[in-house]
C-alpha cells in the first residue's frame, strides 16, 4: 500500500538486491521491500525485512506517514530517536509515558497523527495500542485519514 500511495508500481524484471538476509528470492516481497528501502519508506539499516510478518499499529502508521511523505525514515525502527520524552498529555504525565510505547518514535508517530491530521486533543487520551498488531482495515483507516480528513500530505 505505501509503494501505491507513493505512484511506485513493481517491476516484472527486477533482480533482487539482497538488502534483506530474509528477502533473497526474485518474486514480489523482495521487489516491494527492496522498492520501499530505496525510496524511504523503510530503513535499508535492519539486517531482516520480515516481508511476511505482520506490522505494528505504530508500523502501520509510520510506513503510511512516511510514503505520503508526512515523516521521515528518523521516526522508523532502525533508527536513534532524538524527539523530546516528554510530549505533553496533561498535567505532570508525559504522553510517552500513559501509554505502551516500546520506543520514542512510537509515541511522536501517533502524537502526531492525532494533533496533525485527526486535529482531536482528546484523540491523545485514546490507548493508540502501538505494538499490538494491525489489521488491514486499521492500515488503511490511518490512510484514509491521512488523505481526507487532515489533508496535509
Amino acid at each position: 500500500m505505501a509503494l501505491k500511495i507513493k505512484g511506485i508500481t513493481l517491476p516484472e524484471n527486477y533482480k533482487c538486491k539482497k538488502y534483506f538476509a530474509d528477502a533473497t528470492q526474485n518474486n514480489w516481497e523482495c521487489r516491494a521491500v527492496e522498492l520501499a528501502a530505496d525510496n524511504g519508506i523503510i530503513t535499508r539499516s535492519n539486517k531482516y525485512a520480515n516481508p511476511g510478518k505482520l506490522v505494528t499499529r505504530a508500523e502501520g502508521l509510520a510506513m503510511v506517514m512516511n510514503a505520503g511523505g508526512r515523516i521521515t525514515n528518523e521516526y522508523l525502527p532502525g533508527h536513534d530517536y532524538f524527539f523530546d520524552a516528554n510530549l505533553y498529555y496533561e498535567g505532570s504525565i508525559g504522553y510517552k509515558d500513559k501509554y505502551n510505547f516500546g520506543a520514542q518514535w512510537q509515541a511522536r508517530i501517533f502524537y502526531d497523527y492525532f494533533l496533525d491530521i485527526v486535529v482531536d486533543r482528546l484523540s491523545l487520551t485514546t490507548d493508540p495500542r502501538a505494538n499490538e498488531y494491525a489489521t488491514r482495515a486499521e492500515v488503511f483507516d490511518f490512510a484514509k485519514n491521512l488523505f481526507y480528513k487532515g489533508n496535509k500530505i
